[in-house]
Protein backbone atom coordinates (compact mmCIF):
# COMPACT_ATOMS: atom_id res chain seq x y z
CA UNK A 1 0.00 0.00 0.00
CA UNK A 2 1.39 3.39 -0.97
CA UNK A 3 1.72 6.22 1.48
CA UNK A 4 -1.09 8.67 1.11
CA UNK A 5 -3.49 6.00 -0.17
CA UNK A 6 -4.63 5.00 3.30
CA UNK A 7 -8.35 5.04 3.63
CA UNK A 8 -9.96 6.65 6.60
CA UNK A 9 -11.84 4.58 9.14
CA UNK A 10 -15.03 6.29 7.99
CA UNK A 11 -14.47 5.24 4.36
CA UNK A 12 -13.85 1.65 5.42
CA UNK A 13 -17.00 1.65 7.56
CA UNK A 14 -19.12 3.01 4.69
CA UNK A 15 -17.75 0.36 2.29
CA UNK A 16 -18.25 -2.41 4.85
CA UNK A 17 -21.85 -1.37 5.48
CA UNK A 18 -22.48 -1.31 1.72
CA UNK A 19 -21.04 -4.82 1.39
CA UNK A 20 -23.26 -6.07 4.24
CA UNK A 21 -26.31 -4.57 2.48
CA UNK A 22 -25.26 -6.40 -0.72
CA UNK A 23 -24.84 -9.68 1.14
CA UNK A 24 -28.31 -9.44 2.67
CA UNK A 25 -29.68 -9.55 -0.87
CA UNK A 26 -27.72 -12.75 -1.61
CA UNK A 27 -29.12 -16.28 -1.36
CA UNK A 28 -29.85 -17.51 2.14
CA UNK A 29 -26.94 -19.99 2.09
CA UNK A 30 -24.48 -17.09 1.93
CA UNK A 31 -25.99 -15.53 5.04
CA UNK A 32 -26.19 -18.60 7.22
CA UNK A 33 -22.46 -19.31 7.05
CA UNK A 34 -21.20 -15.80 7.73
CA UNK A 35 -20.64 -14.91 11.41
CA UNK A 36 -21.48 -11.26 10.78
CA UNK A 37 -25.11 -12.31 10.33
CA UNK A 38 -25.53 -14.23 13.58
CA UNK A 39 -28.89 -13.32 15.08
CA UNK A 40 -30.03 -11.46 11.96
CA UNK A 41 -33.72 -11.91 11.20
CA UNK A 42 -34.24 -12.29 7.48
CA UNK A 43 -37.35 -11.08 5.72
CA UNK A 44 -39.87 -13.83 5.03
CA UNK A 45 -39.24 -13.52 1.28
CA UNK A 46 -35.61 -14.59 1.74
CA UNK A 47 -36.33 -17.71 3.77
CA UNK A 48 -36.74 -21.10 2.19
CA UNK A 49 -40.06 -22.87 2.58
CA UNK A 50 -40.28 -26.53 3.49
CA UNK A 51 -43.48 -28.50 3.04
CA UNK A 52 -43.82 -31.37 5.52
CA UNK A 53 -46.54 -33.90 4.71
CA UNK A 54 -46.86 -36.12 7.78
CA UNK A 55 -49.92 -37.22 9.73
CA UNK A 56 -48.05 -37.97 12.98
CA UNK A 57 -48.41 -35.08 15.42
CA UNK A 58 -45.33 -36.11 17.42
CA UNK A 59 -43.16 -36.23 14.31
CA UNK A 60 -44.38 -32.77 13.26
CA UNK A 61 -43.52 -31.42 16.72
CA UNK A 62 -39.92 -32.70 16.59
CA UNK A 63 -39.43 -31.64 12.98
CA UNK A 64 -40.63 -28.12 13.82
CA UNK A 65 -38.37 -27.95 16.88
CA UNK A 66 -35.25 -29.07 15.00
CA UNK A 67 -35.77 -26.80 12.01
CA UNK A 68 -36.33 -23.84 14.34
CA UNK A 69 -32.71 -24.28 15.48
CA UNK A 70 -31.36 -23.58 12.00
CA UNK A 71 -30.14 -20.11 11.18
CA UNK A 72 -32.16 -18.68 9.63
CA UNK A 73 -35.06 -21.01 10.36
CA UNK A 74 -37.02 -21.99 7.27
CA UNK A 75 -40.68 -21.27 6.76
CA UNK A 76 -42.37 -24.58 7.60
CA UNK A 77 -45.74 -25.56 6.20
CA UNK A 78 -47.43 -28.74 7.45
CA UNK A 79 -50.16 -30.86 5.91
CA UNK A 80 -51.50 -34.03 7.50
CA UNK A 81 -52.57 -36.11 4.50
CA UNK A 82 -51.71 -36.74 0.87
CA UNK A 83 -54.72 -34.93 -0.52
CA UNK A 84 -53.81 -31.73 1.35
CA UNK A 85 -50.23 -32.09 0.09
CA UNK A 86 -51.47 -32.05 -3.51
CA UNK A 87 -53.81 -29.12 -2.80
CA UNK A 88 -50.88 -27.20 -1.30
CA UNK A 89 -48.63 -27.92 -4.29
CA UNK A 90 -51.37 -26.96 -6.78
CA UNK A 91 -52.27 -23.84 -4.79
CA UNK A 92 -55.90 -25.00 -4.51
CA UNK A 93 -58.52 -24.07 -1.93
CA UNK A 94 -57.13 -22.92 1.41
CA UNK A 95 -53.61 -22.88 -0.12
CA UNK A 96 -54.38 -20.47 -2.97
CA UNK A 97 -52.65 -17.51 -1.27
CA UNK A 98 -49.04 -18.02 -2.43
CA UNK A 99 -47.82 -15.25 -0.11
CA UNK A 100 -48.80 -17.42 2.86
CA UNK A 101 -48.32 -20.81 1.15
CA UNK A 102 -45.33 -20.36 -1.19
CA UNK A 103 -44.02 -23.10 -3.44
CA UNK A 104 -41.66 -25.14 -1.26
CA UNK A 105 -37.96 -25.47 -1.97
CA UNK A 106 -37.91 -28.94 -0.34
CA UNK A 107 -40.67 -31.46 0.49
CA UNK A 108 -40.54 -33.96 3.36
CA UNK A 109 -43.05 -36.68 2.58
CA UNK A 110 -44.31 -39.41 4.90
CA UNK A 111 -45.30 -42.62 3.12
CA UNK A 112 -48.14 -43.79 5.32
CA UNK A 113 -50.74 -41.02 5.29
CA UNK A 114 -54.52 -40.97 4.96
CA UNK A 115 -56.40 -40.20 1.73
CA UNK A 116 -53.36 -40.45 -0.57
CA UNK A 117 -50.20 -42.18 0.56
CA UNK A 118 -46.71 -40.82 0.03
CA UNK A 119 -46.07 -42.99 -3.03
CA UNK A 120 -49.15 -41.56 -4.76
CA UNK A 121 -48.13 -37.99 -3.86
CA UNK A 122 -44.56 -38.57 -5.06
CA UNK A 123 -45.79 -40.03 -8.34
CA UNK A 124 -48.04 -36.98 -8.88
CA UNK A 125 -45.18 -34.57 -8.06
CA UNK A 126 -42.84 -36.19 -10.60
CA UNK A 127 -45.48 -35.93 -13.33
CA UNK A 128 -46.08 -32.18 -12.98
CA UNK A 129 -43.68 -29.53 -14.22
CA UNK A 130 -42.16 -27.42 -12.62
CA UNK A 131 -43.03 -28.97 -9.24
CA UNK A 132 -41.31 -32.18 -10.33
CA UNK A 133 -37.93 -30.47 -9.85
CA UNK A 134 -38.47 -29.86 -6.11
CA UNK A 135 -36.29 -32.18 -3.98
CA UNK A 136 -38.43 -34.73 -2.13
CA UNK A 137 -37.20 -36.47 1.00
CA UNK A 138 -39.28 -39.52 1.87
CA UNK A 139 -39.85 -40.19 5.56
CA UNK A 140 -40.97 -43.59 6.73
CA UNK A 141 -40.92 -45.95 9.64
CA UNK A 142 -40.51 -48.70 7.03
CA UNK A 143 -37.03 -49.94 6.28
CA UNK A 144 -38.16 -52.61 3.83
CA UNK A 145 -36.11 -52.68 0.65
CA UNK A 146 -39.31 -52.86 -1.39
CA UNK A 147 -40.49 -49.45 -0.04
CA UNK A 148 -37.03 -47.91 -0.46
CA UNK A 149 -36.74 -49.14 -4.06
CA UNK A 150 -40.27 -48.00 -4.90
CA UNK A 151 -39.65 -44.50 -3.48
CA UNK A 152 -36.42 -44.07 -5.44
CA UNK A 153 -38.07 -45.54 -8.51
CA UNK A 154 -40.77 -42.86 -8.28
CA UNK A 155 -38.13 -40.11 -8.03
CA UNK A 156 -37.37 -39.56 -4.34
CA UNK A 157 -34.15 -37.62 -3.75
CA UNK A 158 -33.59 -39.29 -0.37
CA UNK A 159 -35.23 -41.92 1.82
CA UNK A 160 -35.01 -41.53 5.59
CA UNK A 161 -36.13 -44.16 8.06
CA UNK A 162 -37.66 -42.48 11.10
CA UNK A 163 -35.68 -43.58 14.16
CA UNK A 164 -37.64 -44.77 17.20
CA UNK A 165 -35.23 -42.94 19.52
CA UNK A 166 -36.10 -39.25 20.04
CA UNK A 167 -32.48 -38.04 20.13
CA UNK A 168 -31.72 -39.91 16.89
CA UNK A 169 -34.86 -38.44 15.31
CA UNK A 170 -33.71 -34.93 16.29
CA UNK A 171 -30.20 -35.54 14.98
CA UNK A 172 -31.57 -36.88 11.68
CA UNK A 173 -33.67 -33.76 11.07
CA UNK A 174 -30.99 -31.35 12.22
CA UNK A 175 -28.43 -32.78 9.78
CA UNK A 176 -30.93 -33.21 6.94
CA UNK A 177 -32.21 -29.66 7.41
CA UNK A 178 -28.68 -28.27 7.43
CA UNK A 179 -27.84 -30.19 4.27
CA UNK A 180 -30.86 -29.09 2.23
CA UNK A 181 -31.00 -25.51 3.51
CA UNK A 182 -27.35 -24.59 3.85
CA UNK A 183 -25.44 -26.77 1.40
CA UNK A 184 -27.60 -28.23 -1.37
CA UNK A 185 -28.47 -26.08 -4.35
CA UNK A 186 -32.11 -26.27 -5.39
CA UNK A 187 -33.60 -25.71 -8.84
CA UNK A 188 -35.26 -22.44 -9.73
CA UNK A 189 -39.03 -22.49 -9.61
CA UNK A 190 -41.53 -20.04 -11.07
CA UNK A 191 -42.39 -17.08 -8.89
CA UNK A 192 -46.02 -16.50 -7.92
CA UNK A 193 -47.93 -14.19 -10.23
Amino acid sequence: MELGSRRSEEEITVQTNARIRDLTRAPVRTLTCHPAFAGLTLPKSMRQTILVADDDENDRFFIKREFAKLAPPPELRFVCDGEKALNYLKGDGEFSDRDNYPTPSVIFLDLKMPRLNGFEVLQWIRQHEPIRRIPVVVLSSSSTQEDIDKAYGLGANAYLVKPADVSEFQKLFRTTGEFFLEHAETPSLPQPV
